[in-house]
Parts: C-alpha cells; sequence; structure tokens
C-alpha cells in the first residue's frame, strides 16, 4: 500500500470534482471560495492524501504568515475523508513551514466521523467561534409538499406578506458598496459588528457570481424591505446574506424572501438547504424563524486543531476566545 501527500496546484474547477467525491463536500472547500479568499489576501493551499492511487482526504487550506516561517493555518468546512494530523504535518513541510495552529472549521456531520477525527489525531479546539449549529431543510421536493410543512405560523405570515404587496427582485449579482451600506445600518441599529467588510463583498461578487442567487424584497414604491442570498453548489445551497429593515419586518419581508429562496432551491432539486447558523438560547428569534420552515436542527462536527507549539495554540485560543466572546 503506497500513501503519499501531495500539494494539489491546479487552480480550476477540477478541484470541486475532487470534493464533491466526499459526502461532508460544502462552497467553503469549493474553487470559487479559494478565488475570493485569495483576492483578499489569504494564500490558500490544497492537499490531497492518495493511497494506492486513490485520493482518500483532501483540505483546502487558507493560510497567514507569521514571522520565522511560522503560519495560523484555516480549514474552512473542514478536512474531508482520511486526512490525518500526519497527512498535515507531511503537507505543511513541503511549504516551507515550520511552526504552525491549524484550525478545521465544520460545516457538515456525518454519523461515526467524529471518532475517526480522534482517530486521525484532530484534537477537540478548547474555544469555539461559534456553537456549531444550523438548520437543514431537504428542498428537493414539491413545493406543495414543502408549503404544507411550514408551521402554521409561518404560513399565515407568509399569506401577510402577500397582502402587504412585497415586491420580489431576482438577480445573479450584487452591488457591494449597496450592500456594504445595508449592512451598515443594520450593524448600527443592532449593536452589531461587521458583519462583512466592502471588500469581503466585492471579492464574492466577483469570484462566485455564478454560484449565487441573491433576492431583494421592496415595497410598491421601490424602498428597500429586505435582502436574500445563498450559494448553491453541486445540489446542496447555504444562505448567505439576510437584512431585513424595520419597515421590512412590518411587512414579513424575511418570510417571502426565504420562502422565494426555498422555492428557487426546489426547482434546482437542492436536498440539503443549510440555513447557516441558529442560536436557541441568545436569538430565539431567529431560530423559531428558521424552525418554521420545517428545517430540522443539527449540530456539525466541533472544530478541531492541530499546533507543533502548545504556546502558539494557547494564544490562538486566547484570541478566538476574546474575538467571538
Amino acid at each position: 500500500m503506497r500513501k503519499e501527500v501531495r500539494l494539489y496546484e491546479k487552480e480550476d474547477e477540477s478541484w470541486d470534482e475532487i470534493i464533491y467525491s466526499f459526502p461532508g463536500y460544502n462552497a467553503y472547500q469549493s474553487e470559487d471560495w479559494r478565488k475570493q479568499k485569495s483576492s483578499q489576501g489569504w494564500e490558500v493551499q490544497r492537499l490531497m492524501v492518495v493511497n494506492d492511487g486513490e485520493i482518500v482526504g483532501c483540505a483546502q487550506m487558507q493560510i497567514k504568515h507569521l514571522p520565522l516561517r511560522g503560519a495560523i493555518v484555516w480549514i474552512p468546512g473542514g478536512i474531508l475523508g482520511q486526512f490525518s494530523v500526519r497527512d498535515l504535518k507531511m503537507g505543511l513541510s513541503q511549504l516551507n513551514l515550520k511552526y504552525y495552529v491549524v484550525r478545521a472549521s465544520f460545516n457538515y456531520f456525518i454519523d461515526g466521523y467524529e471518532n475517526c477525527l480522534d482517530e486521525l489525531g484532530w484534537k477537540k479546539a478548547p474555544v469555539l467561534a461559534n456553537n456549531c449549529q444550523s438548520m437543514i431543510l431537504d428542498t428537493n421536493k414539491d413545493v406543495e409538499v414543502l408549503k404544507s410543512e411550514l408551521s402554521g405560523s409561518w404560513r399565515h405570515n407568509l399569506k401577510r406578506s402577500e397582502k402587504k404587496e412585497v415586491q420580489i427582485i431576482e438577480s445573479d449579482s450584487f452591488d457591494a458598496k449597496w450592500l456594504r451600506d445595508l449592512y451598515a445600518e443594520m450593524e448600527e441599529r443592532k449593536n452589531l459588528g461587521v458583519q462583512f467588510s466592502v471588500q469581503e463583498l466585492n471579492a464574492i461578487a466577483k469570484n462566485m457570481k455564478d454560484k449565487i442567487k441573491f433576492f431583494t424584497a421592496t415595497d410598491v414604491d421601490q424602498n428597500i424591505l429586505a435582502i436574500r442570498s445563498y450559494i448553491h453548489l453541486k445540489g446542496k445551497a447555504w444562505d448567505l446574506f439576510a437584512i431585513t429593515t424595520p419597515k421590512g419586518r412590518k411587512c414579513y419581508a424575511s418570510h417571502a424572501l426565504l420562502w422565494k429562496c426555498i422555492c428557487d432551491c426546489a426547482d434546482k432539486k437542492i436536498k440539503y438547504f443549510d440555513l447557516s447558523g441558529i442560536d436557541p438560547v441568545n436569538n430565539k428569534g431567529t431560530y423559531n424563524f428558521k424552525k418554521g420552515t420545517g428545517a430540522k436542527e443539527i449540530t456539525f462536527h466541533k472544530d478541531r486543531e492541530y499546533s507543533n507549539v502548545p504556546l502558539l495554540r494557547f494564544l490562538f485560543n486566547l484570541f478566538i476566545k476574546i474575538r467571538f466572546r
């Protein structure tokens, strides 16, 4: 049995065909995600574990370099397949890195994989950036079936949005500065930190335009009530942007837009629609809103990490604790 770790140096969508072979594939491991992160200054590298000519594991890594050949390495979406810490170390040595801390953040759950991660040498992260919970909706159904699975109050609010004459505009693109201004208004209103910078929004708009659906809700006078968008990739989808203005809340515009996204996913026969994050304790309103669609609650695999310098791991987790507390 011959096993080796290879750098994947092509920069095209052939990488996506590799990740599609693993059940946990998601948008954050894709070629389009690499392009938009590269445009923001990240170095993105890919590693593959090849066993007797078969790719059995892989990872897409975002790297921030530190002095003296050090690095902080983030694996958004998580590792895929049989990708061990030993494989990681072999791969990072090919990149000439001497010391590092590596964090893998998962956007999926597979039965039995938690024990596999232990066996592969990945340590559970002591500090998490989020609670790793979300809602998954199977939209590969007839629209009338999906509507019947809505809660009674959700269906009622959807009808209210129709009576309020909420208009929906569909697009495959968006203006980054315009969207940033909408986010700034929401952040100030809700006392939130910056959700997306204009640089991030520009990078997503430029590099993921073929994978994004964008919807805007307006009133009859064309005033913005809400926006919502999602990313889609090979039969899966992930909620991305969501903003509702105070006036939009009164018109139930968020119900109209999410229902439009659900119907659009149904047209694409998407089985896995990740509504992207819930907090049943601290944000019960959003939790109940997403639950009302008939989506099922899920807890992803918790973050895993490795560092060859314990002090660096301690400092990294201290940063995470301060940044996301």
